[in-house]
This record gives structure tokens, sequence and C-alpha cells, in this order.
């Protein structure tokens, strides 16, 4: 047995080496608790940036994850700053116990989070996602400041949606009427919304379908005014601009009432041409009518119709009787069921009466006088109520015209032959003209006539007038143009040289004129002075040089004075003063012959100007070169 040699301590000493409580004010406590909280949690947050081996959160089995690694975990999650990353930040960490140590950094960054949640539900709200932002808002904590008046924000939001919806409805019932005016207005309404999707794309998308509308109406209206006009042509282009407006157009209704009306009037265009036998204005209007669709009830009676009429332009029993079975096609429920039994019966008695006209032909084929008349006679037995009275009646009127030009030919004739033999003498193209006036204006040659009196006035006015315009023409020739003027004056409107007079007069008032000008500029150039010389040739440059005498005076002139001007700049360069005479040699015209002298002498003055004045500024001093 070992036994203890040290000797045990008394009761004292075991007290004194006992650890002691330590006791301290209350006071202390909190912020020593304080302090451990606050360093618990900045260990938290030194972990996320300090430890040098970052965890993965991916792989992390949360439920038994610390505290710390959670709020790591959900920063990591929260610094996406989506939706769905802060919602998965704030379930990390919010489920852990209200009085954990980590509790208020946890509550601080839910905070946080909650407000960047609600910010992204008010910018989707601003996007025009609606249900979106509201889902959004409403997943924020209710223990957070931002959950605080969320239901109100909530319902501002849907009221700002229910008042851009009632705008809309609003402007679709103005369209409906339409109101284009009211509807902009309300439209306007819509930039003051306090939303940013409302106030840009909803504005926008309800000025262009405002747009929309008035193009349609302008469509609509243009196609109106073609169904106004009437006529199938018209009513045709009406149509096509009616299809082009969709179903959903509010004026949709309104084009289909036009196309349905407009489709009627051309049916009963076609039947009245079809009753009247009008068949070229028939085959236009089934040309002009094409293919459409809205027609296709009635192609294929009018195509029989078409085929029926190619066979009666031949005039003959078989054609007709083929134009006849043709029509005998279309049933008694087809439209044209009445028509067609009209055409028929026509046609049979046009059968009978094809005689007169195969004998009416063959009778005018002579082409006597005799002839004429008795196949118009044939003719006159075709009565008015038979479909071939139309084809007889102009056949009538085209043999008539015949016989007349038979007749009146003989007439115009010897009217060309008296002013033919009368030498061009005004006695022969008078009776010549008195021959022709004969024929009247209800006769086939009545407009060969008229052309042929026209021609003999003129020749005979053109004999009249030529001595006069002659004798002006001397007399301007020795330069007495104001006698000249009085003299073709004397020639009248309506006559065949009036236009050559008043040509002439033209020419010469211009040659007066310049005339007078020319005395004015010598009177002032008589002067000799700078001033004088350059206003004369001012007046003269601005005459019409067209004629070549004019233009020769223009030329001498121009040159004459701008050597004056040459000269009296260089006498006063003699005389040494130089910018005066710069100042006249600068009123030289460009067109003078003296120009580039006078250019060369006012860069020599200058210079010498300069050495005599070296601060003068030529430029300033001195007027630009006249050109």
């Amino acid at each position: 047995m070992i036994f203890n040699n040290k000797v045990p301590q008394n009761s004292d000493s075991v007290r004194k080496t006992s650890p002691r409580i330590i006791k301290l004010p209350w006071q202390v406590w909190p912020v020593l608790l304080l302090g451990i909280f606050g360093g618990v949690g900045y260990v938290a947050v030194s972990f996320l940036f300090m430890n040098p081996k970052t965890p993965d959160c991916q792989r992390v089995f949360w439920p038994i994850a610390s505290a710390s690694l959670r709020l790591y975990c959900a920063q990591v999650d929260a610094q996406s700053l989506t939706f769905d990353g802060l919602i998965q930040a704030i379930d990390l960490v919010d489920v852990l116990p209200t009085d954990h140590p980590l509790r208020p950094e946890i509550n601080r960054n839910i905070e946080e989070w909650s407000k960047d949640i609600l910010t992204i539900a008010e910018k989707d709200f601003q996007a025009g996602k609606l249900e979106q932002a509201i889902n959004e808002a409403r997943k924020i904590p209710p223990q957070t400041k931002s959950h605080m008046g969320l239901e109100n924000k909530i319902h501002t939001w849907q009221s700002v949606w229910q008042s851009g919806n009632q705008l809309l409805a609003k402007i679709d019932l103005e369209l409906q009427k339409p109101d284009l005016n009211s509807a902009l207005n309300l439209a306007l309404e819509i930039l003051n919304i306090k939303n940013t999707f409302w106030s840009t794309v909803q504005y926008n998308l309800a000025v262009t379908k405002i747009q929309l509308v008035q193009k349609q109406i302008d469509q609509l209206n243009l196609a109106q005014s073609f169904s106004r006009l009437g006529g199938v042509a018209n009513l045709i282009k009406s149509i096509d601009l009616a299809v082009l407006i969709p179903s959903n157009s509010y004026v949709y209704k309104n084009a289909q009432n036009l196309i349905l009306q407009n489709k009627k009037s051309i049916e009963d265009l076609v039947d009245r041409q079809i009753e009247l036998t009008n068949w070229s204005a028939f085959k236009n209007s089934l040309d002009l009518i094409g293919t459409r669709t809205i027609f296709q009830e009635d192609f294929a009676s009018w195509q029989v119709f078409l085929s029926a009429i190619n066979y009666i332009q031949f005039l003959s029993p078989e054609a007709f009787e083929n134009a006849i079975i043709t029509l005998e096609q279309i049933q008694p429920t087809d439209r044209l069921y009445s028509s067609a039994q009209n055409s028929i019966n026509q046609w049979k008695l046009a059968i009978d009466d094809l005689v007169y006209i195969n004998k009416a032909n063959q009778i005018a084929q002579f082409g006597t006088i005799k002839n004429y008349q008795d196949a118009i006679a044939q003719l006159q037995l075709i009565p008015i109520n038979n479909p071939l009275f139309g084809y007889a009646h102009n056949q009538i009127l085209k043999w008539q015209k015949e016989i007349q030009t038979i007749q009146d030919r003989p007439i115009l004739d010897l009217a060309n032959a008296i002013a033919e033999g009368g030498n061009g003498g005004t006695l022969s193209l008078q009776e010549a003209i008195s021959q022709a006036q004969t024929i009247k204006s209800n006769r086939a040659l009545y407009n060969d006539a008229q052309l042929k009196i026209h021609t003999w006035q003129s020749e005979i006015e053109t004999i009249e007038d030529q001595p006069i315009l002659d004798q002006a023409l001397s007399l301007a020739d020795n330069g007495q143009y104001a006698r000249a003027v009085a003299f073709a004056s004397t020639i009248k409107v309506g006559r065949s040289l009036y236009r050559d007079a008043q040509q002439k007069i033209k020419l010469w008032k211009s040659i007066i004129y310049s005339n007078q000008i020319f005395e004015n500029a010598n009177s002032l150039a008589s002067l000799n002075t700078p001033e004088s010389l350059s206003k004369a040739i001012t007046l003269i440059q601005n005459l019409p040089s067209s004629q070549q005498d004019i233009e020769s005076k223009l030329n001498v002139a121009i040159n004459t004075w701008s050597s004056k001007l040459l000269n009296l700049a260089t006498y006063k360069a003699q005389l040494s003063l130089y910018g005066e005479a710069i100042r006249i040699a600068k009123m030289i015209p460009e067109k003078s012959n003296v120009y580039i002298s006078a250019k060369t002498k006012i860069d020599i003055w200058s210079k010498q100007l300069k050495v005599i004045s070296p601060d003068s500024n030529i430029n300033d001093s001195n007027p630009a070169p006249a050109h």
C-alpha cells in the first residue's frame, strides 16, 4: 500500500484553491450578451469571406447544417437578386428558432431581402406583369417591415389596371360608333396612368388601333365614293376596296353591307344589258367582273349567255337556233331564267326576219344610190320589237351616208377644181368656198367640206394681208420700227397672218425699248465721269441680246465705256491716287475686253498703295469689281 506522505490541507486552503464565482453587476450582462451574439454573427459573416475553403451550398445536407452555413448559403442565393434566389435565401434561414443567437443577423438580412423582393415586384408591375407582381409581393414574410401596407399597395396596383382597362373599353365603344376624336382623347388619358407599361405599350397600342381604324374608314369612304359614281367599272373598284377591310375591323359590317349593295347594283346593270340586248356592254361587264367569288352564283348563267350571243353574230338561222339551244340550258330555278326566255322568244322572231337582212346585204354590194335605197327599204321591214332592229338601223345609217357621199362628192370636186383653176386668186377661192358651203351639216361630207373652206379662207386672208406685213418689214429694215408696229397692228385677230404679225411686233417693240435705253445710256456716258460711265454700262447690261445688231451695239458700247473708265483710273494712278484708281478700275465689267488689263493694274496699284500706306485695307475701302 502506498501512502500519501503529503499533509492534507485544511479546509481553508481548499476553499482558497477552488474556482471562484465572479459576481458582476446586472448592468454589465446586456452588454456582454450583445457582444457574444455580435461576435457569433461576425464569425458567420467572416466565414463567408475568410474561409479559405468555400462550402458548396449545392451539396449541403440541410437537416444537419449549422446555422452559420445556412446564413452563408442564404447570402449566396440572395446575391443573385432574383425572386427565386431571394425566396430561397429567406426559406433557408427563417426556419431557425427565434431565440437562436444568429436570429438578429438573420432578421436583418430577411428585411433587406424583403425590400429586394418588393422592388422586383414593383418592376414587374411597371412592366405589365400584374399577377406575377402580386404573387411575388405576397411571398414577403409577414414579420417584415416591407409587408406592412402590402395589401394596400396591391390594391393600388389593381386599381391602376382597372382604370386602364376601363379606358380601353371606352376607346373600344368610341371606335364602334366610330368617333375617332373621342377615342384619341381617351387614349391621351392613358398617358396619365402612373405605370410604365400603360403609359408606353398600352398607349402606343391604343393609338395604333385608332390609326388603323382611321385608315380603314378612309378606305371605306373611297369605296363608297366609287359606289356613288355608279357603272360596273366603279362598282367593281368599290367592291375591291371594301373586301380588303378585315373581319375584326370596327367598320367590317359597313364594308360588307356596301359589298352586297354593289353586288345587287351590278346584277341589275347586267340584267338590264341583257334585256336591251346590249351585248357589247354585257361582254365588257363580264370582263370587269372576272372571277370574283361574290358573283359565283351567276357565273354559269352568264357564261351560257356569252356562248349564245357568240352564235348570233353570224346572222344565220342556224346560228340563232344554236343560240336558242344554248340558252335553254338555264333552268327555271335560275335567277336569269326569265331573261333567258325573253331572249329565246326574241331570237325565234329574228329567224323569220333574217331573210330581209341577207337580201339587203346582197342588194347593197353593187354600191349605187338605187341599190342602197332598195337595201334600206328591205331593212325597214324589220319591226322595232325584233332583236335585229338595232343592227338594221345601224346598217340603214351607214348606207344613207354612202348615198350622201355619192350625191355630194361632185359638189366638193367642183369646188376643188374652181380653187385650183383660179391661179390662187381671191375671187376663185371665194367661189370655191361658196360651192362647198352648199354641203349641209347633216351630210356625210360636211366635215371634209369645212376643212377645205378653212384652207381656202386662210389663203384669201394671206393674199390680202401679206402686202401689209411686207410693208411693215420694209419699214423695220429701214429702222422705222414705230411705223412698222403701226402697219402690222392693222392685221386683226383671227386672220391667218395675225400670229406672224404679233411675233414681229413683239420684236420691234423690244428694239424700240433697247434703242431708248441706249439713248439714255449715251447721255449718261457723255458726262464722262466714273459714276456716269458705270451707270451707263449697268443700263445696257440688262438689255435683251437675242438680236445680232443689239448684241453688237452692246459689246461696242461696253468696251468703249470700259476703256474710258480704265483711262480715268490710269490718270488717277499717275497722280499717285491709287485708292481712287483702284475704285474706278473695279467698275469695269467682266465681259469687257479691258477687264484683264484692269485686273492686272489693280494688283499693281494695290501693292503701291500698301507701300505708301501699310495700314490701308483696299478690300474694305473700295467696292468689288463690276460684273
